[in-house]
């Protein structure tokens, strides 16, 4: 009928790259549009390759079919069609991933951790096993799965997997509930003023039945397009929760798995602190120490008593400055409470040293040859101590305000959002602005429905009027008599 040569390659699927099975790729070329080659010419030469190039390049279109009886998790047999002139397919797995924050507690900033419990919604595609009925997926076990791994987790435990198949999508997947201790890096610069990045991180890890690395050329992470990442409604007396934002990067070689770049999604929880307690506690204390510091200026120019009050405030500063460090981490940066706390130190010095010189040099005084300390120049002193500690605490005021308005803008740093949530809250009535979402969101969120229940039900009748009884427990829940009067006359006997 035509004459062509069809050219059979050994390749192998990205999805097994790393292992020795391989697949053959068959191209049959349709006879409607099939060139003819002159049948005479049976001698081989470096211009048969091309030819052969050229004949599958000029279908119009063609079949790919993959043969490989080992790969029974992704199906023995699958046929992609492909158009001449497309794009050359990309061949990853991809794995889409959602998470459920359900809650949030033990933020230990000293060991730089959290304690977290969500849901993991895993899914990615697989058209043979998707038809299957979900109770087969957690039967048998053969089929493709990728194995993730908690990167920040120093101990973490999964329950109540349950998988799912979506038969019209092609796709299946599971959902588990994952909890433990995650690690994660505070940036403090700006505490007790700042917004907090609590990241979980997942890696892609090896395929669980047939142990391949799941490098980034063969598995990729992508964010699930039907389940939101929703954070649930937390209770925190220090920080205020703000929408989940996610993550996809890849490792580098060197962090990589034996030599190869991962692929990772990070789930983000922002949270924002609040500083009430700290400027009760420490700021309003600290500015009172440094305003009792003033009062050396009541004693007498020449009093050595000036010495005595300044040095006594300094120890009494040092000592609160040492057991707010206590609750920080060892960090090498100055926060912004440490900066204040500092000025405040050197506020402290500067009055000591005036002090000194006060009773060094006061009018009068023996060594008061060259320079003498009047009332006078007492008293100016006291006025420019006193604009010091004024100009000083405004200053960290407008740095304080302005601190805390770029908080929210800096949360869009920390990740992308999630925009099946972001239609979530358009619809509850938030604002998104330039990437933040405007308010808390969790405040009024609950409606307490007890009246309105109360109203629809007055009239009907739904709850069981059966009471709890002795005469409707089960029998196996009721002790023996005779049983129990015989434990007590063995028990009687062996005393």
């Amino acid at each position: 009928p035509f004459s062509c040569r069809v050219t059979c390659t050994r390749m192998t699927l990205p999805n097994q790259v790393g292992n020795e099975n391989s697949v053959e790729f068959e191209a049959v070329l349709p006879a409607a549009t099939s060139p003819s080659f002159d049948s005479n010419n049976s001698q081989e030469s470096d211009n048969d390759s091309a030819k052969d190039e050229e004949c599958i390049a000029a279908t119009t279109n063609w079949e790919t079919v993959v043969l490989s009886p080992e790969l029974a998790g992704i199906g023995a047999r699958k046929t992609q069609r492909h158009s001449a002139g497309h794009e050359e397919r990309q061949w990853f797995k991809r794995v889409f991933i959602a998470c459920r924050v359900i809650q949030v507690g033990h933020i230990k900033l000293v060991e730089q951790s959290f304690f977290a419990r969500f849901d993991l919604f895993v899914e990615w595609q697989d058209a043979d096993w998707s038809q299957k009925h979900f109770k087969q997926l957690e039967q048998d076990a053969t089929h493709w799965e990728p194995n993730i791994r908690f990167s920040n987790a120093d101990t973490f435990t999964t329950k109540d997997k349950i998988f799912i198949t979506f038969p019209n999508t092609g796709f299946i997947g599971y959902r588990i509930t994952v909890e433990g201790e995650f690690r994660v890096h505070f940036d403090l610069r700006n505490f007790p003023f700042d917004a907090q990045k609590l990241a979980i991180q997942m890696t892609m890890g090896r395929e669980k039945q047939s142990n391949t690395l799941l490098h980034r050329d063969v598995a990729q992470f992508r964010d699930s397009g039907n389940h939101p990442n929703i954070l649930m409604e937390q209770f925190s007396a220090e920080y205020i929760f703000r929408p989940l934002r996610y993550n996809i990067f890849e490792t580098s070689q060197l962090t990589g798995v034996e030599g190869q770049s991962m692929s990772q999604y990070e789930i983000a929880i922002p949270v924002v602190r609040q500083y009430g307690y700290y400027l009760t506690n420490i700021y309003c204390v600290a500015m009172v120490i440094q305003l009792l510091a003033l009062g050396i200026f009541l004693l007498e120019i020449g009093d050595p008593n000036r010495i005595l009050l300044c040095a006594t405030l300094f120890m009494v500063m040092a000592a609160f400055k040492y057991q707010t460090s206590h609750d920080l981490p060892r960090v090498a940066v100055l926060t912004q409470l440490d900066m204040y706390l500092l000025a405040a130190g050197l506020f402290l010095c500067l009055v000591f040293a005036y002090a000194g010189c006060s009773v060094r040099w006061a009018s009068g005084a023996p060594r008061a040859t060259t320079m003498e300390i009047t009332a006078d120049i007492d008293d100016r002193m006291l006025l420019a101590f006193f604009l010091l500690w004024l100009l000083m605490h405004l200053a960290f005021a407008v740095s304080c305000c302005r601190t805390v308005s770029m908080r929210l803008m800096r949360i869009r740093t920390f990740g992308e959002l999630d925009m099946e949530y972001v239609d979530l809250l358009t619809q509850a009535g938030f604002q998104l602005s330039e990437g933040v979402v405007q308010g808390d969101v969790f405040q009024n969120q609950r409606e307490c429905v007890t009246q309105k229940i109360m109203l629809e039900e007055k009239n009907q009748d739904f709850h069981n009027t059966e009471k709890w009884s002795n005469k409707n427990v089960s029998a196996n829940f009721r002790p023996d008599r005779k049983s129990v009067r015989r434990k007590r006359s063995t028990s009687e006997r062996s005393d």
